[in-house]
């Protein structure tokens, strides 16, 4: 069955940007950065699902690639799959900036319902879950 730990990972990737928000207002690099946590959430999730599926994920970080693998993929992660991938990538190495923090925001929401409904049944999984 699936690696709870791509679970746990995405948890501890959306706490990081969850913590780093608190200081946006001050420091504006912090956006691209927790669009950076946004995306490696993302991700995890996308491999945590695969494996569930009782599949082998490639090792990518192109979430489209990873979303053609999944049966069900939620609309707002295919709507904002362009955006992900340029949080994945350009974040780390764009001197520009990449992400804003009004999308950052919004899809931050969607990620914490997606951690939601992501979240192991604890019948199937040998490891708890951690709470977000």
């Amino acid at each position: 069955m699936g690696e709870i730990s791509l679970y746990n990972r995405a948890v501890s990737d959306f706490r990081a940007g969850k913590i780093l928000m608190q200081n946006m207002d001050t420091d504006e690099n912090l956006v691209d950065i927790v669009g950076y946590h946004l995306q490696q959430a993302v991700e995890k999730l996308l491999k945590f699902q695969i494996e569930m599926q009782g599949d082998t994920y490639p090792f990518t970080h192109d979430i489209a690639v990873l979303m053609d693998l999944v049966d069900s993929v939620p609309n707002w992660v295919k709507d904002h799959a362009e955006t992900l991938m340029q949080y994945g990538v350009k974040t780390r190495y764009s001197s520009m900036r990449v992400a804003s923090k009004a999308t950052v925001l919004k899809l931050y929401d969607h990620l914490e319902k997606y951690i939601e409904t992501s979240k192991p049944n604890e019948t199937t999984d040998t490891l708890s879950s951690p709470k977000i």
